[in-house]
């Protein structure tokens, strides 16, 4: 990494753009702590929605393949893998949502304040 390094961070549905702007910082450290935060609030919000049920089983018999417990589990995971990374460059998938980081390419990249 060089100093004048910049790096995207976002969210998007698999095949389709972003629906906001990436989020663009100068170090690695700061796009993966601003995209886990951004990660763990996606799982909150995933869990919440949810009534309490039984949830036992895989695929969970209230929900199946959708149970909103386990997607918020498998975007804890991604945001644990997030967070045990380092490098210029990271993506996970949880809950159908693609996470990234990327090292910016742009001309004249700069850091958001």
């Amino acid at each position: 990494m060089t100093g004048s390094a910049r790096f995207h961070a976002g969210w998007n549905t698999p095949g389709y753009l972003p629906d906001t702007e990436p989020a663009t910082f100068a170090a690695w450290p700061d796009a993966r702590d601003w995209l886990a935060a951004e990660i763990a609030v996606h799982a909150d919000a995933e869990q919440t929605w949810a009534d309490e049920h039984d949830c036992d089983d895989i695929p969970c018999p209230t929900f199946a393949e959708n149970c909103p417990w386990q997607r918020a589990a498998d975007l804890r995971q991604r945001r644990d893998d997030l967070l045990a990374a380092s490098g210029d460059e990271w993506t996970g998938i949880a809950a159908g949502v693609a996470y990234w980081i990327e090292r910016c390419r742009v001309p004249g990249c700069t850091a958001q304040p």
